[in-house]
């Protein structure tokens, strides 16, 4: 191979590594990371469409006046998100009419969440449209006026509404606790089963109907009632014109529960009977799907021996 012609190579491969330098160290220079260590205590959410706030309480989120319990790994999932964001690169300026418009950083479009501890700011963000992958968005951070290409997409995170973010437990008791449960229809009529004993060497015993408990099927039965968790509340001045049905009792330990179902009948023959309930441990009324409804509408010859 001729002088000159190792010479042109050796070039033009000296040449490819400093673009490939210059390329890796404008990359690095354009992501940055935005962190912060301390545990929030309120997240406000500033949106077009209503503002709300959570507030942490002990180990709960409680969601605005009415401090309605909050989904906690929803909650979980976005203080992690903003605990740590990655910016991958720089957009423009919000300052700009133009480059806000672009991403929905306007005041009508973005989404404005501020996170605090202790009365201390530790985050501002101002959340603008998704990347055209879905995976990542654009927003500006801490009061900043750049544009940033984020790494996640933090409005699929938090454009909620205070219903998705409303915890759908109604109740839950530990499964092992539940000693006695009492069935009573509209007309007035109450059978109840009880158990005693240790979860290894139960004792069941009825009473307002004759027969015998089928030891599997009640304990089946009792485990599936520890937890009841909705699709839907009703609003607060919200009351369905339903019939009452039935009324179910669960004794828990020191645990007193009452859920009382109600039907309304079907419009048309074309559709189907919906039901709701009301719950002690809520002053709420709440939908109750039809898989959850059979739990709670037991005969007892499903439990019968």
């Amino acid at each position: 191979m001729k002088t000159r012609k190792i010479i042109l190579i050796a070039a033009d491969v000296l040449l490819l590594a400093v673009c490939i330098f210059q390329w890796i160290s404008a990359a690095k220079d354009s992501v940055k990371n935005f962190e912060f260590k301390e545990e929030p205590d309120e997240l406000v959410i500033e949106k077009s469409n209503g503002n709300f706030t959570l507030v942490k309480q002990g180990d709960d989120w409680l969601i605005g006046d009415k401090k309605y319990p909050a989904n906690v790994g929803s909650v979980d999932s976005m203080v992690s998100s903003l605990k740590s964001i990655r910016a991958l690169d720089k957009m423009g300026k919000a300052s700009n009419e133009v480059i806000a418009a672009r991403y929905d950083l306007t005041e009508t479009k973005s989404i404005n969440v501020t996170v605090n501890a202790g009365g201390k700011t530790l985050r501002k963000i101002s959340i603008g449209k998704e990347s055209s992958t879905g995976t990542q968005c654009y927003a500006t951070v801490d009061g900043g006026d750049e544009v940033y290409l984020i790494a996640e997409n933090l409005l699929n995170t938090f454009n909620k509404t205070v219903d998705d973010l409303r915890s759908k437990t109604v109740y839950q008791v530990n499964k092992d606790a539940i000693s006695a449960v009492s069935n009573t229809d509209a007309e007035g009529n109450t059978w109840t089963v009880s158990c005693s004993g240790t979860a290894e060497d139960l004792s069941w015993s009825v009473s307002g109907v004759d027969g015998e408990v089928d030891s599997n099927a009640a304990n089946d039965w009792f485990k599936s009632l520890a937890t009841l968790v909705t699709t839907r509340w009703y609003g607060d001045n919200e009351t369905p014109a339903g019939v009452k049905e039935n009324t179910i009792r669960i004794t828990a330990g020191t645990k007193n529960i009452t859920i009382d179902i109600y039907k309304i009948p079907a419009a048309g023959e074309a559709e189907k009977d919906s039901f709701y309930a009301k719950c002690s441990e809520s002053p709420y009324y709440f939908e109750l799907p039809s898989y959850t409804l059979q739990k709670y509408q037991k005969n007892f010859s499903d439990i019968a021996k």
